[in-house]
């Protein structure tokens, strides 16, 4: 017999492992009843006949408890039951409405009675509030409470938002939880994973692609820490679905929702400056029908919805006034007051282009002719910011069918197929420009994301179960659907000064999206095995992914790009000196200023500062063809491995342990087109740091040349290897103590505590994103081909109305390797990853109390933290060097000699060949200038410019990336430069300021960056009772990392490699304090609740009403502050804080200015300078070369939103059909949040306080109050 049961189990096993799966987690989708039964004296009672039956379903299985009274049924698909305990000797208990949730354990207590068989006591059973045996930090909420709360239309997502740890961003898809990285969340839906799986880090982790709709759902469950090892793959923290299910009775609803703009209230920037309001109408409408096939064998569940929204939105661009387009550029100065200097009249005086270009000027008159279309505000001296509404007409389709058949009394297959096709057959008209002559084409947009899933659990024994589940993802997508190129093929035309781009010229449309289908599918199986032995729940299993990236992408390929400026070459730029503009102000201000005066004089007169065209690779040719799209094609496959047990060792003390072991595999290019260097070529003559691991560059070693001297790029479909070494262990302890008397009986009463803590490792996949931008994302893929001046053309010499000179189109063809010498001087960016880079993982730890105060009610308090380790980072690792090369010292005596000449009566020019006394010889400027005009070299403004800010770091990237300085430093040394006409050495080595010389960034990918997170969290839940459902959380958290970045390819630059704890700081969701509550009330009026009404109208009136309210309030989200300056490196140097950073934050806030035209203050305005840039007396410029400043985290103004809703039900025809009437406010008091802008959605862009509109906003994270109406049939 024992034989016998070790062959079955170890043949489950095999199974189980055999089967394997490609699901980003394991994850079960059932849950367990575990319990102890007890007689009258609290004695166990040993081999008692359980009987646990499906309400809706009559599904049965069968228990027996073990010499401890203790049972557990371990793998329960989610629902209502019955369970019924038979002993002989006592009387026959039947407990009513238990309830078991996914991945959920459900505490059941049982309790016999002396007496006969053949009696039966019924015991109303109620979801247990006290986690007595679990140890994940989880919480489950159902399809009811769900509908009766006031959720912004019928996505459920956002509400798991409302858990403790949960941390908002800008908008709810730009959220995390407990600090976590993004790509530690899973979302499963049936099991299967149902969150991004390319696109999975960063701003896009907390997203479904098939929405979890109200209608579908029958509960959700948010577990974010201490996971068990049966769910810990790919995902520290696990979002759980579980769709509805038919029974053995027919339920069913018909729905309608609507939302009308005519019952909102406006955007507040909207109301200030006089905008209407956007028209949203939304019609949400569908149906649900559930039931049986055969009664207690083949039961349906099907639904269908579809969401009709002819919505629009609100846009802005910047345009030029009427005086700027004819020439007149304004500032203000250093007085404050605004000056005009006429740009035109300025050339014709210097003897340069005076005139309008012809080209431009169409196109200015075609921009300016569509201000009639909106509403123009003041935004600078020389612009206007436009705003406008757009229409977008948008339907959705969601349809969602399964089937769940109970094949014999121990096998039940289910089968779900869950669709969420949204179709934008227009696309937004009009979002680049409003007016008849700039209405970009019409552009749609199709998707058709579904999930389909089997499922199959097989009963082997009573305590033996095996689930099973296969699935699949596809989340197809087709962008810029009716785009004709076309119409774009003879140019585009790319305006400086953040103005509108790419217009065609011949009728004005927008250049948008182009004609884009992609699809990242994703097959899904995996095995759990549960089984139960004595006080032992066992559970095994095993789980692989497949994740798949088809892609086409055509971009502009083909079409030449203009780009307009004054290149510091050009004669032109001798034109923009202070002397030509009065009271220009010193340093980065009088720079930015004078960058857009250049800027607007190209612009003007057609000036072409460069010219760009690509051609794409054809996968089939292997050719570069015009207008042919890239195909991107990539596949993962990785898998893990796992054994847990939740050991009962008595009655209040449960130990849930286990081990996980996950493979991560490697990303592959399946069409052999991806391009990159290896780590040594990325390197390049640098080479690795002796001695070292070999992924750890030879930085700031001047002439030590010991690497690569003529790197290159090679097709590599694979640039990473495998990582199977992960382990991943699970400990957690939950002590349910039962005190009677005394002080601790008073304390922690009789069972009515549990103590939980618990440490685990969870590790999981940073997304296919991060292989395609680092291995995908280099040349190769392209063909590409810059005209530039002083190669090209001469700086200052091609106009837009000119030819062009004929494009170096390069590579000539599609072969490898191709050497780096090709891209010299041409700021190209390279990247590549470790070829040991291993898979990220997070720690998790929390401790925590829970108090039952009084049936129902549960406080809990808990420390909740963890670690991100081995977190990828894409960081640039060619930082120029001004240290060790001596640089340094001579840009301080290039100052002092800007400075001594000045002084002898010699403005603008810091050369050492004046004789003047107090001159200081800068060597490497003269190699560097050798031959070179004043302009160019001692005379050259920007330099000039860069000397007077003590910009060192960007000087020396000026020079390190231009040929005409580099090439006289290095001479023949350096490949490229030979190619140029040197033909003998120089005086410095080619490493001199860079790494790698041969590019301007060289991304290296690797695992050396973490996250951590620390937070105390307080929750109340009070389960319904006397018509109250409520739930209360508080969470005071602190979260850091070095990786301050949303991006889905995790790339942040470190401020220097030469200390990254520079980076250490709080992580971009480092939100302190966050207070939630949301809860519905039954008014105690009608049939059934306390007041009870026997007359039937007035019950129809007064009876069946129900409020919700979902109430939110958290601290700012994290800003940086920075200048502009690039004082050590290309990097930014922070800022110098002349008040305490408490007292900046302290400033923090909102304040309305009376002209609301260039936005809010969300600092006090006494931070803010006449000049609209920060006073300089708090915040000022980091000046000193070779230092940096502060690097300063200040927190946004607070988060405050209150939704509302109050609904009626009443029966049509007795119980059987019933209506709904619902009304809900969203934001019911129309509160803004008024958002600090780091660059939309998912941007962390730092807040300059160089910026001419430092410490203003214009945008609202908030939105203004809705009102959405809904009425349900229920039958």
């Amino acid at each position: 017999m024992k034989v016998n049961r070790w062959v079955c189990l170890l043949s489950a096993f095999a199974v189980s492992l055999a089967i394997g799966s490609s699901v980003l987690a394991q994850v079960t989708t059932t849950g367990r009843i575990v319990g102890t039964v007890r007689d009258a004296s609290q004695a166990p009672v040993p081999g008692a006949e359980l009987r646990l039956e499906n309400q809706g379903t009559r599904r049965a299985q069968f228990a027996t408890s073990a010499a401890d009274g203790g049972f557990v049924f371990p793998s329960v698909t989610p629902g209502v039951y019955d369970l019924t305990v038979t002993m002989k000797g006592f009387e026959t208990a039947v407990y009513k409405g238990i309830v078991v949730n996914a991945a959920q354990t459900t505490d059941q207590p049982l309790s016999l009675k002396v007496g006969a068989l053949n009696q039966t006591v019924e015991v109303v059973g109620a979801v247990p509030v006290l986690q007595t045996t679990a140890t994940t930090v989880a919480n489950t909420v159902d399809q009811k409470y769900l509908q009766d709360l006031p959720l912004a239309g019928r996505d459920t997502l956002p509400f798991t938002l409302l858990s403790a740890g949960a941390q908002q961003g800008v908008t709810p898809r730009d959220s995390t939880f407990d600090g976590m990285p993004g790509a530690g969340i899973n979302i499963t839906l049936n099991g299967i994973a149902n969150n991004a799986q390319r696109f999975k880090s960063g701003g896009t982790s907390f997203f479904a692609f098939v929405t979890p709709r109200l209608e579908t759902v029958q509960e959700v469950t948010v577990a974010t820490s201490n996971l068990g090892a049966d769910s810990t793959g790919q995902g520290s923290m696990q979002i759980q679905y579980v769709t509805k299910s038919g029974t053995n009775a027919f339920h069913g609803e018909a729905f309608w929702q609507h939302q009308n703009s005519a019952l909102n209230a406006n955007g507040w920037f909207n109301d200030a400056r006089g905008i209407p309001k956007p028209v949203f109408i939304q019609n949400d409408q569908g149906g649900t029908l559930g039931g049986p096939i055969i009664k207690n064998r083949l039961f349906f569940f099907v639904s269908y919805a579809q969401v009709i929204t002819p919505q629009s939105g609100n846009f802005s661009a910047l345009v030029l006034t009427p005086s700027a387009q004819s020439g007149t550029f304004s500032y203000v100065g250093s007085d404050g007051a605004t000056h005009n200097v006429n740009l035109l009249q300025l050339a014709q005086q210097n003897g340069f282009t005076s005139s309008v270009n012809t080209a431009i000027g169409n196109q200015l008159q075609k921009i300016q002719s569509s201000t009639s279309a909106g509403v123009l505000a003041p935004f600078d001296p020389i612009q206007g910011l436009l705003s406008w509404v757009a229409p977008s007409p948008t339907i959705n389709y969601y349809p969602t069918a399964r089937i769940d058949y109970q094949v014999t009394p121990k096998l039940l297959i289910s089968l779900s197929d869950t669709w969420a096709r949204g179709v934008n057959s227009k696309g937004f008209r009009g979002t680049v420009l409003p007016g008849v002559f700039t209405q970009e084409q019409s552009q749609g947009q199709i998707a058709n994301p579904y999930i389909g899933t089997v499922n199959a659990a097989w009963t082997l024994r009573p305590n033996m179960v095996n689930e099973a589940s296969f699935g699949v993802q596809s989340n197809q997508e087709t962008f810029g659907i009716g785009f004709d190129i076309n119409l774009f093929k003879p140019r585009l035309l790319n305006f400086p000064l953040q103005l509108p781009s790419g217009l065609e010229e011949r009728n004005g449309q927008g250049f948008g999206n182009t004609f884009q289908p992609r699809n990242n599918p994703v097959y899904n199986v995996v095995d759990n095995f549960h089984w139960q032995r004595g006080v032992h729940a066992f559970s095994f299993g095993g789980n692989m992914i497949r994740s798949s990236v088809h892609q086409s992408t055509l971009g502009d390929a083909g079409i030449p790009r203009y780009n307009f400026g004054v290149v510091s070459a050009d004669p032109a730029n001798s034109m923009f000196t202070a002397s030509n503009f009065p009271a220009l102000p010193s340093g980065a201000a009088g720079n930015n200023v004078l960058n857009d005066a250049r800027n607007l004089y190209a612009l003007l007169t057609g000036r072409v500062s460069s010219v760009s065209k690509t051609v794409n690779i054809d996968e089939k040719t292997h050719q570069y063809t015009d207008f042919a799209p890239v195909m991107i094609r990539e596949r993962e496959t990785s898998f893990g491995l796992y054994f847990a047990d939740s050991w009962r060792i008595n009655r209040a003390l449960t130990l849930n342990y286990g081990l996980r072991w996950d493979f991560q595999g490697d990303n592959e290019n399946t069409n052999n087109i991806y391009t990159s260097p290896n780590l040594i070529d990325l390197f390049g003559p640098s080479g690795a740091l002796p001695g070292t691991n070999p992924s750890t560059p030879s930085l700031f070693d001047p002439g030590s040349l010991q690497g690569v001297s003529n790197p290159s790029i090679y097709q590599r479909s694979k640039a990473y290897n495998p990582d199977y070494i992960n382990p991943a262990p699970h400990v957690g302890i939950a002590w349910n103590p039962s005190f009677r008397n005394g002080r601790l009986g008073r304390l922690f009463g009789d069972a009515k505590t549990v103590m939980r803590t618990g440490y685990s490792i969870s590790y999981y996949s940073e997304g296919l994103l991060n292989f395609s931008d680092l291995a995908g994302n280099n040349p190769g893929l392209r063909q590409a081909a810059t005209l530039v001046p002083n190669v090209n053309f001469a700086p200052g010499s091609l106009s837009v109305s000119d030819p062009l000179p004929a494009f170096p189109l390069f590579p000539a063809s599609f072969s490898f390797p191709l050497a780096l010498s090709n891209f010299a001087f041409r700021n190209q960016t390279v990247g590549t990853i470790d070829p040991n880079v291993r898979a990220p993982f997070v720690q998790t730890w929390s401790f925590g109390v829970q108090r039952e105060l009084r049936p129902g009610f549960v406080f809990e308090i808990r420390y909740v933290g963890n670690a991100g380790e081995r977190l990828w980072h894409t960081y640039n690792v060619n930082e120029v060097n001004i240290f060790e090369n001596g640089f340094l010292d001579q840009f301080k005596a290039a100052q002092n000699n800007l400075s001594v000449n000045a002084a002898n009566g010699i403005s603008n020019s810091f050369s050492d060949q004046t004789g003047f006394a107090g001159v200081t010889p800068t060597p490497i400027f003269n190699a560097a200038f050798n031959g070179q005009s004043a302009n160019a070299g001692f005379g050259n403004s920007a330099f000039i410019s860069l000397l007077a800010s003590g910009q060192a770091g960007a000087l020396a990237n000026a020079l390190a990336q231009n040929s005409a300085y580099f090439c006289r430093m290095v001479g023949s040394t350096f490949g490229p430069c030979t190619s140029l006409g040197f033909n003998t050495p120089g005086q410095y080595p080619i490493n001199f300021f860079q790494l790698n010389p041969y590019v301007g960034t060289a991304n290296l990918l690797d695992d050396n960056s973490f996250s951590s997170y620390h937070g105390l969290q307080l929750e109340f839940r009070q389960r319904f009772s006397h018509g109250l459902t409520l739930n209360v959380n508080y969470t005071w958290s602190h979260s850091l990392t070095d990786r301050y970045n949303k991006a889905v390819d995790n790339t942040s630059n470190f401020t220097t490699l030469r200390d990254l704890g520079l980076d250490r700081g709080p992580s971009p969701f480092d939100i302190r304090h966050v207070v939630q509550a949301f809860g519905t009330y039954d008014l105690p009026f009608g049939k059934g609740r306390r007041f009870s009404v026997n007359n039937a109208f007035v019950d129809r009136v007064a009876g069946g009403w129900t409020v919700g309210s979902i109430f939110r309030f958290q601290t700012g989200l994290p800003f940086r502050l920075s200048s502009g300056q690039l004082t050590v490196n290309q990097q930014d140097s922070g800022v110098v804080a002349n008040i305490p950073v408490s007292q900046l934050q302290g400033m923090v806030g909102v304040f309305k200015p009376a002209a609301i035209g260039s936005g809010v203050f969300y600092v006090n305005p006494s931070l803010v300078g006449s000049n609209g840039q920060a006073n300089p007396s708090d915040l000022a410029l980091p000046t000193i070369p070779g230092q940096f400043g502060s690097f300063i985290y200040l927190h946004g103004p607070r988060f405050v939103s209150d939704d509302l809703s109050i609904a009626k039900q009443m029966p049509i025809i007795g119980e059987r059909l019933r209506i709904e009437i619902r009304a809900e406010m969203l934001n019911a008091f129309n509160h803004p949040i008024f958002q600090v802008p780091t660059g939309g959605t998912f941007g962390i862009n730092p807040i300059s306080i160089a910026s001419a509109n430092f410490g203003r906003t214009s945008t609202t994270t908030s939105i203004p109050r809705q009102v959405q109406f809904r009425v349900r049939f229920t039958f």
